[in-house]
C-alpha cells in the first residue's frame, strides 16, 4: 500500500475519531504503516498538530509526588534525557507503604491467566502457576484506593506532558504477574520477544517494579535510541529475535533494566523492548501510560462505580482532557 494511500486512510479515520471516540480498523493500521515507513517521522508530525493549540496544565514551581519533588527543570532534563536515550529510571523509588499495598492486591484479587483457553480470573499463586502471565483487569485497578493515588499523581502527569505536549491523556493502566512457567503459551504472545509498541500516535509509559528484579527474573529489556532510529533491516512490525536486532544495533545499547521493588522507570515503547524471560521466581509490575490522544487501539472504558472515590474523580476534573476517555460514568 502506497504512502499517499495510507495517509488518506489515516486521514479520514482519524476525522471519525474525533466525531465518535472510536478508531477505525483501517485507520490504526494505516498509523503503525506510516510509523514503519516514516522511521517514526509521521507520528512525530501527527501528534505535535494534536497538541499545537492546546493550553499546557499549570504546575507549581516545585510538583511533589511519586517521583519525589521536581523543579520545572528537572522535569525539562528528565524528558530530554527520555528523548535521548527512550527511558528514564528515577532516583526516587516508590514509597515502601504504596508498594506494600499493591503487592497486597496483586495477591488477593483475580487476575486472568494469559493462556489459552483458560481465560477465567483467579488469584494468583506463586505455589502452583499455570501461566506466564497474570493480567488484572482495569476495572480492578481503576477500583483500588492506592491505583487511584498513582493515576492522579502530578509528577507523573507533568513529565508526561513535557514530553509528549499539552494535557495527555491516561490511555492505559495495566498489572500483571510473570512468572517463571511457560506451560502453554509462548515468548510472542509474553512480549519476551523484542518488538515496539504502537497503540497511539505518540505515548509514554511509566513502570514500577512491585518485585525485585535482576537478570534472572524478567528485567524490562531495551535497545537505547530505537524509538528515534529503526534500521531499514528491522524497521518493520511483529516481533523481532535478539540476533537480528543485535547485528543493526552496537552492543553497548542493549540495556537490561534490573532495580529493587519500588523502581520507577520511564519508557518510550516505541522503541524496541521486551521483558527478559524469566528463568526463576517471579515478578510484578505496575504500567500506566499517557498519550497525545486516543485514537488508535480501541479499548473499553473503565465503569465508574461506587469503588472509585470522590476524591479521585474530584481530581480528573483538576486534569480534564487526561481522563475523560477513559472513564465512562452510568
Amino acid at each position: 500500500m502506497s504512502l499517499i494511500k495510507d495517509v488518506r486512510i489515516f486521514l479520514k479515520g482519524y476525522s471519525v475519531y474525533k466525531k465518535e471516540k472510536q478508531t477505525p480498523e483501517a485507520a490504526y493500521l494505516s498509523m503503525r504503516r506510516l510509523f514503519s515507513k516514516t522511521n517514526g517521522r509521521f507520528n512525530n508530525i501527527a501528534a505535535a498538530l494534536e497538541t499545537a493549540f492546546m493550553p499546557k496544565y499549570k504546575f507549581d514551581p516545585q510538583v511533589t509526588g511519586i517521583l519525589g519533588t521536581l523543579s520545572q527543570d528537572e522535569i525539562k532534563q528528565i524528558s530530554q534525557a527520555i528523548r535521548e536515550n527512550g527511558f528514564y529510571i528515577f532516583p526516587r523509588p516508590l514509597e515502601q507503604e504504596k508498594v506494600d499495598e499493591l503487592i497486597r492486591f496483586a495477591r488477593t484479587t483475580p487476575a486472568v491467566p494469559r493462556i489459552a483457553g483458560n481465560r477465567t480470573p483467579v488469584v494468583y499463586s506463586s505455589e502452583q502457576p499455570v501461566s506466564p502471565v497474570y493480567d488484572f483487569t482495569a476495572q480492578s485497578l481503576f477500583e483500588a484506593p492506592v491505583i487511584q493515588s498513582l493515576l492522579t499523581d502530578p509528577t507523573a502527569l507533568a513529565v508526561a506532558q513535557e514530553y509528549l505536549g499539552p494535557r495527555p491523556m491516561l490511555d492505559l493502566v495495566t498489572m500483571w504477574w510473570s512468572t517463571a512457567a511457560r506451560r502453554n503459551t509462548d515468548l510472542s504472545g509474553a512480549a519476551q520477544l523484542y518488538h515496539f509498541d504502537m497503540d497511539r500516535i505518540k505515548f509514554l509509559k511509566f513502570f514500577i517494579y512491585l518485585s525485585d528484579v535482576d537478570t534472572y527474573n524478567g528485567p524490562h529489556c531495551y535497545v537505547k535510541k530505537s524509538h528515534r532510529v529503526k534500521p531499514k533491516p528491522v524497521r518493520r512490525d511483529g516481533r523481532i529475535p535478539d540476533e537480528e536486532l543485535m547485528a543493526n544495533y552496537p552492543a553497548a545499547d542493549f540495556e537490561e533494566i534490573t532495580g529493587k521493588a519500588g523502581t520507577i522507570l520511564a519508557v518510550d515503547t516505541s522503541g524496541f523492548h521486551k521483558g527478559k524471560p524469566l528463568e526463576k521466581g517471579e515478578r510484578l509490575l505496575f504500567q500506566m501510560e499517557f498519550a497525545t490522544s486516543m485514537f488508535g487501539q480501541n479499548y473499553p472504558p473503565v465503569q465508574v462505580t461506587e469503588k472509585i472515590a470522590k476524591e479521585f474523580l474530584d481530581t480528573t476534573k483538576k486534569y480534564d482532557r487526561t481522563y475523560k476517555e477513559i472513564l465512562k460514568k452510568n
